[in-house]
């Protein structure tokens, strides 16, 4: 880990373990903000949210800290179901400045 990430995780710990957050998350963990704004079964927003997080350009000042972690995920899922047919790169060295993250798009009828 660099010292970027050892002071987020440092900032993490302390976050989970105060006691006004603590109380604060138990409240929070009986509702769904989803369905709070009636959007639990819309695809389209849980996309929507997911790009945000994923994408280390938006202003949620965590740079590429998800989409690092949601990478190594899956190349640990890639190892532990030992693929060969995959090419892992390093993403310690990917650019994430230049990443680019999509959502569903809507294809037009490509036939008319």
């Amino acid at each position: 880990m660099n010292n970027y990430e050892n002071e987020i995780n440092k900032l993490l710990e302390e976050l989970e373990s105060d006691p006004d957050f603590v109380r604060l998350d138990s409240r929070l963990n009986m509702f769904n903000f989803m369905e709070i704004f009636k959007i639990s079964t819309t695809e389209l927003a849980h996309s929507s949210f997911l790009a945000w997080l994923l994408n280390p350009l938006e202003e949620h000042g965590l740079r590429d800290y998800f989409l690092k972690n949601f990478l190594e995920k899956c190349i640990n899922k890639i190892n532990e179901n030992k693929r060969t047919d995959i090419e892992i790169p390093d993403i310690n060295e990917l650019k994430y400045k230049k990443v680019i993250i999509k959502t569903e798009e809507l294809i037009r009828n490509l036939f008319n």
